[in-house]
């Protein structure tokens, strides 16, 4: 189905970046905040699917964030799963209360979160790894699809945004 929008939350580099290349590689389109203020600017421009929040961060929290979500008109509805280092039956209740639909405590068992993501999302993981692609394959133009290390090449290019690299490559693919 269509690529599924998550936004994270998570005022910690390292946990913002592992979070963002697990839900990466697996197909997502994902976008990050620092805090709770930051989350709620990106609403509107990004308009996310899921939302993981962690609980503990400055500036606003993940519970008051969620709150403040919750009363939203539009967001009302979003999936959001709080993310927290303090996993206390207490803690998961506050988060409750506050409108989270789900719980994961830190450090993210990776199974787990894709499970709740996909329990979020009514998503049906496909598991089975794809077939075999020959190594080149002529579309019904009598286009040829580049080696999977000069699309890798391309890909990176558009990751850092390098236009004229990326003009460069695409006139070599073509060619």
């Amino acid at each position: 189905g269509e690529r599924k929008r998550v936004l994270v939350v998570d005022d910690v580099p390292q946990n913002r970046a592992m979070m963002l290349d697990l839900l990466q590689d697996a197909g997502f389109i994902v976008a990050a905040a620092t805090n709770g203020l930051e989350c709620l600017v990106l609403l509107d421009s990004f308009r996310p699917d899921l939302i993981l929040m962690d609980v503990m961060m400055p500036v606003m929290d993940g519970n008051e964030t969620t709150r403040r979500i919750r009363r939203m008109p539009g967001w009302g509805d979003i999936p959001i799963a709080a993310v927290t280092a303090s996993a206390s039956v207490e803690d998961e209740r506050k988060s409750m209360d506050a409108g989270a639909n789900a719980f994961l405590a830190k450090p993210v068992d990776h199974d787990l979160l894709l499970r709740t993501i996909g329990s979020l999302l009514s998503l049906k993981w496909i598991t089975e790894p794809p077939a075999p692609a020959a190594p080149e394959v002529t579309g019904e133009a009598g286009m040829t699809v580049p080696p999977a290390g000069e699309i890798e090449k391309l890909w990176q290019l558009v990751q850092i945004g390098n236009m004229r690299k990326i003009r460069e490559q695409a006139a070599y693919l073509q060619g």
